[in-house]
């Protein structure tokens, strides 16, 4: 979907840059609050900016029309991106003032998530991560007062909600073959005590850990026992919330997007879905910082491609995009703002579980071959969700299949 939202204005005798913007419709803030924005900014600058929505799935086709064709000036990125935009020269760095800022008055995980040889190559814009959701009616009625706090205790709650003929699915997860499979399996090892690979640690990617074993297996077990919804494996994370928003699941994890639409929402599901955190294995419960909770980086932030025509204009819209202000009226996200943080300790209820959850983030594999290796991680496990092999072999397959890719590739 195409946008132009201002008109031609002219600088002189110069007629003012058009900056083409490249966002996402799906988790983050909504297209309705960019639209808004670059409203205000219309008013701020002669410059005209045209928005360009796609779904995350599309995203990345979307940058290399960016980079190839010069589709556009203005990219959000995904993390995982970062290493192989760079290693191509496909990203302008941040300038070094807006970088200072970034520095001085974001909190400390948003720097280093976007920083690779010692530039910063995005301009944070949210900090998402997953969440538990629960509808809180549905506990009630299987005579469940609270979310659940451990593996052990959400699988009992699901049997008992299917047993009790409340729901037949009590679970959905958004488990297509997408990067979000990437991302689910990543929280699940991460419930059991493992990770894929240790932030910045290169190519030491280890898919076929015992932890991983045991999360993929927790998944193949919940689907043979009928409390997965097996619609689940096909499904992306729109497609899982419209599940939930619909009350036909009473457990769900999601981007932080979620909390605004359950609040949007004209239905029950507005007072009866919850967050928490989601929950490890019991052997876990009561570890260090974040030893009890797990949850995946998904941070997102504006970047400048290096085939901009109007790289000066791309970043003054992305530093205005991006001002305190902004995210001050959009409160749904956990913006990256220090500032912002210290105006929502009142005013967001949910404001300290989602600072908490910075505490438990896993990161997906940093290598320039990300989307390699991701893939070949997806269709393996995708593989033995469909019932069709053992989890370890499975993922051994994965694992042998990822180290002939990465064999003498520096990441």
């Amino acid at each position: 979907m195409l946008l132009l939202l201002s008109p031609v204005q002219a600088l002189g005798a110069t007629e003012a840059p058009v900056i083409d913007v490249l966002y996402m419709v799906q988790s983050g803030y909504q297209p309705d609050a960019l639209l808004e924005r670059t409203q205000e900014y219309r008013r701020h600058s002669p410059n005209r900016v045209r928005l360009h929505f796609v779904e995350y799935k599309d995203l990345w086709e979307g940058i290399q029309r960016g980079i190839h064709h010069g589709a556009y000036d203005v990219v959000l990125t995904d993390v995982i991106w970062t290493h192989r935009l760079v290693s191509e020269g496909a990203l302008l760095p941040v300038p070094p003032p807006l970088a200072r800022t970034i520095r001085e008055r974001m909190v400390p995980q948003v720097a280093r998530t976007f920083e690779l040889e010692g530039e910063l190559w995005a301009f944070p814009f949210f900090m998402d991560f997953q969440l538990l959701f629960s509808n809180r009616m549905i506990l009630d009625a299987a005579g469940f007062s609270h979310p659940p706090r451990s593996l052990e205790e959400l699988t009992r709650m699901a049997r008992a909600i299917r047993d009790r003929g409340i729901l037949p699915y009590p679970i959905f997860f958004s488990l297509a073959r997408e990067e979000i499979l990437m991302c689910k399996v990543l929280i699940w090892t991460g419930a059991f005590g493992g990770d894929l690979a240790p932030f910045g640690e290169g190519d030491r990617i280890r898919v076929d850990t015992p932890e991983a074993v045991q999360a993929v297996s927790w998944l193949q077990e919940l689907l043979r026992e009928g409390l997965l919804n097996p619609y689940s494996l096909a499904s992306d994370e729109v497609f899982a919330a419209e599940v939930f928003l619909a009350e036909d699941a009473a457990f769900t994890t999601n981007w932080v997007f979620l909390l605004g639409k359950i609040q949007e929402s004209a239905g029950p599901v507005a007072r009866a879905g919850v967050p928490s955190a989601i929950p490890v294995a019991s052997a876990r419960a009561g570890e260090g910082p974040g030893g009890g909770q797990t949850t995946v980086n998904g941070f997102q932030g504006f970047s400048v491609l290096a085939s901009s025509n109007h790289p000066e204009a791309a970043w003054d819209y992305v530093a205005f995009l991006s001002e305190i202000d902004f995210h001050q009226k959009n409160p749904f996200e956990l913006a990256p703002w220090k500032g912002v943080w210290e105006d929502r300790t009142e005013g967001d209820p949910y404001f300290a579980l989602k600072v908490e959850q910075l505490s438990a983030l896993r990161d997906r594999p940093y290598h320039r071959k990300y989307l390699e290796i991701s893939e070949i991680f997806q269709r393996w496990v995708h593989r033995v969700l469909r019932l069709e092999m053992d989890p370890l072999q499975g993922l051994e397959a994965a694992q042998a299949e990822i180290e002939e890719l990465l064999e003498g590739v520096s990441p």
